[in-house]
């Protein structure tokens, strides 16, 4: 399965706010082991770069992708999205645009978090992988009422985040009652 990974987003969303050059190499490397290890053919599509076009990068089994500065990484995901319409492929993104995109086009997606859990499940994979934002970690330490940190932890509580177990029925009868697009997806996360 080729997993195609809207780079900035993740990395800004789940790991770390400064996206810098070592963040997104140590976050490439863990990538590489993962692909390893599941079977995956990984791109990863960053924006800039050092040139106005975009250019490729091999790093063993991870294709990383900057967009140059003629382009934007939706665009160039667009476009690889396009081009492989037809092969198994799964998005990994949180730009709710981007996953409209695909999903006009029958391209399966999850959410940077989604993936970024099942990454953290392949301990026994990828050992080092604790990379957490931990500026976004809200901590009530006192009985006092703060109405700013209330209102942000009554935010935070409406997303819930979804593990493998919750994308498989409890039966293979409930998994053939589902829609095609739903075994579809099912079958992709099984893979990751």
């Amino acid at each position: 399965m080729i997993l195609l990974i809207d780079g900035y987003n993740l990395i800004k969303n789940v790991i770390s706010k400064d996206a810098n050059e070592k963040v997104r190499e140590d976050f490439v490397k863990k990538l590489n082991i993962y692909a390893k290890k599941r079977h995956h053919k990984i791109t990863i599509v960053f924006d800039g770069g050092g040139y106005t076009f975009p250019t490729t990068d091999i790093f063993q089994e991870v294709t990383i992708t900057y967009s140059g500065y003629k382009y934007s990484a939706d665009e160039i995901i667009k476009n690889i999205l396009d081009d492989h319409k037809n092969k198994e492929l799964l998005l990994i993104t949180s730009d709710n645009e981007l996953r409209k995109f695909a999903k006009q086009i029958n391209i399966d997606s999850i959410s940077s978090q989604e993936f970024y859990n099942f990454m953290k499940e392949e301990k026994e994979f990828i050992p080092e992988l604790s990379m957490q934002k931990s500026d976004d970690i809200a901590h009530k330490i006192t009985q006092k009422t703060n109405d700013e940190l209330d209102k942000l932890m009554q935010e935070a509580s409406k997303t819930i985040l979804k593990k493998k177990e919750d994308f498989e029925p409890k039966s293979k009868a409930k998994l053939k009652e589902l829609p095609k697009n739903d075994r579809k997806l099912i079958k992709k996360i099984k893979k990751l």
